[in-house]
């Protein structure tokens, strides 16, 4: 059986009841536009979605209300919602088991949410990211974001709030990457977007460090891992290995 050494966990839902935060944070939105408070059913349908798409399709908020009462949410939220999370039993000591046994475990939430449920934190930091080629504009009014927006995002396509982020020139979303290492090559079909992006990064001042392989109509899309027997994989990810070796 393989043994993993890496596990990521979600917080909310996975580690800790986070719907008392939340309910409470929609009610307090609703109830200062002037809406009746929500029957509870309803308010189960919140959790995953985005505010925006929330407050406009279970709620029935025109965009403007709906901005207003996503407002009124991380009012409340920012001072007590963050913190009306409650621990499914035995996550703590799951969580403490597993790193005596030499698992480096990782988190996606809030640093003061995570310490404030008495999860703690490693000194652990991402240093780098490597990308094989990406898919990376994919709500791109081009052929690929016709094709795909509605499959990969769904009825949030329509959510404005998402959506922005799923730019990956976002300001917020560029000044939160690590050091970033990219791979293309002559035959990758999205080879376009590798190129534009690592030409976006280096312009916004970002650690940048893009490997074109140009020659070699074998050199398909993410080759280093779709064709790893191949010299020019081995040359990639003896860079990429080298590369993260520096950060």
């Amino acid at each position: 059986m393989k043994r993993y050494k890496y596990i990521f966990f979600d917080l909310d839902g996975t580690l800790t009841h986070s719907h008392p935060g939340i309910y409470g944070c929609i009610r307090y939105a609703l109830k200062a536009l002037g809406e009746p408070d929500p029957d509870e059913s309803v308010l189960r349908k919140c959790i995953g979605p985005s505010l925006m798409y929330s407050f406009t399709t279970y709620f029935g908020l025109s965009e403007e209300r709906a901005r207003l009462a996503t407002a009124k949410y991380r009012e409340r939220y920012s001072v007590i919602g963050w913190q009306e999370n409650g621990e499914i039993e035995g996550a703590v000591e799951a969580l403490k088991i597993l790193r005596e046994n030499g698992f480096i475990l990782a988190m996606a939430t809030s640093k003061p949410l995570c310490e404030a449920m008495g999860f703690g934190s490693a000194n652990n930091s991402v240093k780098g990211l490597a990308c094989l080629s990406g898919m990376f504009y994919t709500a791109k009014k081009d052929l690929i974001g016709r094709v795909y927006l509605k499959d990969l995002y769904g009825e949030r396509r329509k959510d404005p709030e998402l959506m922005q982020y799923m730019n990956p020139e976002h300001k917020e979303v560029m000044d939160n990457l690590p050091p970033v290492i990219m791979t293309t090559s002559s035959a990758d079909f999205l080879k376009g977007y590798t190129l534009e992006y690592a030409e976006a990064l280096e312009k916004s001042g970002h650690r940048i460090k893009l490997l074109n392989y140009v020659e070699g109509k074998h050199l398909i899309h993410a080759f280093p891992v779709l064709r790893p027997f191949l010299p020019e994989s081995a040359n990639a990810m003896s860079h990429i290995l080298q590369w993260f070796a520096m950060q």
